[in-house]
């Protein structure tokens, strides 16, 4: 069995003694915490962190649930961070007080905590059946929120589990922020890849219009022009002293054609 499926299923096992009131052994339990730190620090994509924060750290602890929300691209709102695979969670409002108490923050702490100054977003999180939050904070800034839901064996947290969550706060900020910057760097490709190919289809555009009126103006303009000179050689010698006032004349024709072209 891969050494992935393994761990899964350690965990799955984990969830299962929680709901009965049981843990696993603390040196399997440390193993498996230090296995989800190393899984954080190599995450790249919120599909990963989001797995292993709302999955697999829960079914370690013993919660029923968890929820990751990280900062959107505007920095306005926690938004879920598997938004689009699943419905029921909305995106919470981050004002700058919100922002300031949770970058302040030392730890995870019980959602009511926050209910006095910010009773509007405790009241959404605790919709969705969360009661411990965890600020994701790194390098003074937030970048997510991790909401557990309640413990499968009931009652409150437990001291161990609120150590836990504290240690891998960081590396869970960090991975958050990882996540962010990659997502922000690729979005930025993208827009420049948009932007050369709208460049280059500007310029065929161009190309082509340029064409269409060469062929439909200027083109037909000189085509007129030869003729003329033709014709006019072919003239008697009585019309030689009027030659020069015709050269002129298409000389100044052609100077408004290439003008036009300039343009």
């Amino acid at each position: 069995m891969p050494v992935a499926s393994a761990r899964r299923l350690v965990r799955r096992a984990s969830s299962w003694l929680a709901s009965r009131g049981l843990r696993l052994p603390p040196t399997r339990r440390a193993g498996l915490v230090a296995d989800l730190a190393e899984a954080l620090a190599l995450s790249a994509d919120r599909g990963r962190l989001a797995a292993l924060l709302e999955e697999d750290l829960p079914g370690i602890l013993g919660h029923s649930s968890g929820r990751l929300y990280l900062v959107s691209e505007d920095g306005r709102s926690l938004a879920p961070a598997r938004a689009a695979e699943e419905e029921g969670a909305a995106a919470v409002a981050l004002d700058a007080p919100l922002a300031r108490r949770l970058a302040a923050s030392t730890g995870p702490e019980p959602l009511h905590t926050l209910a006095e100054a910010h009773p509007a977003v405790c009241h959404a999180l605790t919709h969705e059946g969360a009661i411990l939050a965890l600020p994701l904070v790194a390098d003074g800034a937030v970048q997510g929120l991790l909401c557990l839901g309640p413990r499968l064996a009931g009652g409150a947290p437990r001291a161990g589990d609120l150590a836990v969550l504290r240690a891998l706060g960081h590396e869970a900020a960090l991975a958050a922020h990882n996540v962010r910057l990659i997502e922000a760097l690729r979005a930025e490709r993208e827009g420049l890849a948009r932007a050369h190919e709208a460049l280059l289809m500007a310029r065929e555009e161009e190309r082509r219009r340029l064409a269409r009126e060469l062929h439909d103006g200027a083109l037909q303009d000189i085509l007129g022009l030869r003729y003329r000179l033709a014709e006019w050689q072919a003239e008697s010698p009585e019309d030689g002293p009027a030659f020069p006032e015709r050269a002129e004349a298409v000389r100044s024709e052609l100077r408004r054609i290439a003008e036009a072209l300039r343009g």
